[in-house]
């Protein structure tokens, strides 16, 4: 029995996700603290307030007359995804932190498949060192933006390879993923 090498292609997506998800799932149970830093603490505590329906709106530490100020320190693309997964699943917001960056580790690298073929799989062994894997262990917000960073790149290949037709709708495309790494 032949198996052919798309399957194979797949079953080698399957294990880089599989082993992602052992890895992150993994540390956030052997760490004390979760891989949870300042920033990441903040990122949750924004997720928080927006699933209590705050919105970006963040206490303001008891200063006289203001109840509430408007939220502008940290991206908040991060922390409004990591509440869009925790409402949709019913979990905590770490774990939909978590959650999120082994959804977008794998986004990563279906995508680099998708455009770069079996090539793609060889360059998303990258994702799985030791400094890009942290990125995406930890609640920071390098996982959206490496991911996008890669999706754009991906994107700006195919165009300049002449693969992707310049066109209205790929510029929409192209100016969404050019701000997308930023929020």
């Amino acid at each position: 029995m032949k198996i052919n090498q798309r399957k194979i292609d797949y079953i080698i997506i399957i294990l880089i996700t599989l082993f992602a998800t052992s890895y992150i799932i993994g540390t956030l149970l052997i760490n004390p603290t979760g891989y949870v830093t300042g920033d990441s603490a903040n990122y949750l505590w924004l997720s928080g307030r927006i699933l209590d329906g705050h919105g970006f709106f963040l206490p303001t530490d008891g200063r006289e007359g203001a109840v509430e100020r408007w939220f502008a320190t940290w991206p908040v693309g991060y922390s409004s995804l990591i509440s869009g997964v925790s409402w949709t699943l019913g979990v905590p917001t770490l774990l939909a932190s978590k959650i999120l960056n082994i959804f977008l580790l794998s986004l990563a690298v279906l995508a680099l498949y998708i455009v770069l073929g079996q090539n793609g799989l060889i360059a998303s062994l990258v994702l799985l060192t030791a400094g890009t894997l942290r990125n995406y262990t930890m609640t920071w917000s390098e996982a959206p933006f490496l991911t996008s960073i890669i999706i754009l790149c991906l994107f700006l290949g195919k165009i300049l390879n002449d693969d992707q037709r310049v066109s209205n709708k790929s510029l929409i495309i192209l100016f969404f993923l050019l701000i997308l790494p930023f929020l």
